[in-house]
Parts: structure tokens; C-alpha cells; sequence
């Protein structure tokens, strides 16, 4: 149980707060706009692929890295030891995008510590759009 929730606290804290709501918010925001402004808020794309009549845009993020967990051995002196638990971490998001090089669809895949940062950018997006056009957002919300 320890183990989990120092795992748990660690992909909190890389998530800076982030959530798939947001996600869903901030991609639902970019709908209708042109592919450019997406380029502009999320970076150049991994991939970009022509099919038919529609392009599909992909962002794609492959991390590694470790959290390194003490323990405590109970005895003479308590000693700690440190287990370190590799993690992969990924993230992949893609817009279709129609002949006019507008927004139709998207859709994304991951997890939280592979998609914090994009969930971040797009948060701050959203915000920022919804504050030109003076529309409240609250906080926490979904919508």
C-alpha cells in the first residue's frame, strides 16, 4: 500500500494538477479552428498523415524515467533502503482535419504523466479563449 501511494503522489505531482477533463475541454476548444492554432498551442506534430479527403495531425510523447521509493527496515536504528520502479509514461493525441485545414474530430490516448504537459498547454488555451470572448469558466469544471 505504501508503495502505491508514494507512486500515486509522485504521478500527482508531475500531472502539475492536470486532468483528462481538461483535456477533453481543451481539444473540444480547438474544434472548428484551423490546424495552425493547434500547432500553435500543442507544438509540431510527430505525424502527419493524408487520407482521402481529411489530414490526420498526431502528437505523440514517449517518457522513461524511475521514482525511487524509501523503505524502512524496522529493527536497530531503522535503516532505509530505496527501491527504484521504472515507469513509461506516454501520450498520443490526433486531430483530423478537412479540406479547408480545419478541426473535425480528435481524439487522444494515455496516461496522465505522459499527457500533463499537453493537458497543461491546452488548459491554458482554453482559458485564454474563453477570457477574450469574456465567458467564466469555474474552476474544476469539465463542462
Amino acid at each position: 500500500m505504501h508503495k502505491f501511494c508514494m507512486i500515486a503522489w509522485s504521478l500527482f505531482l508531475l500531472s502539475g494538477c492536470a486532468s483528462f477533463g481538461q483535456m477533453k475541454d481543451g481539444l473540444n476548444t480547438l474544434k472548428g479552428k484551423k490546424v495552425r492554432v493547434a500547432i500553435d498551442v500543442l507544438g509540431k506534430p510527430s505525424d502527419k498523415q493524408i487520407n482521402a479527403n481529411k489530414t490526420i495531425y498526431t502528437w505523440s510523447l514517449n517518457q522513461r524515467g524511475s521514482i525511487v521509493i524509501p523503505h524502512i527496515l524496522p529493527g536497530n536504528g531503522n535503516h532505509t533502503y530505496y527501491q527504484v520502479i521504472p515507469v513509461n509514461h506516454h501520450c498520443s493525441i490526433k486531430l483530423i482535419a478537412d479540406t479547408n485545414n480545419e478541426i473535425i474530430k480528435w481524439g487522444y490516448n494515455g496516461d496522465i504523466g505522459g499527457c500533463a504537459n499537453y493537458i497543461n498547454r491546452l488548459k491554458a488555451y482554453r482559458e485564454n479563449t474563453h477570457r477574450r470572448l469574456n465567458i467564466l469558466v469555474p474552476q474544476g469544471s469539465s463542462e
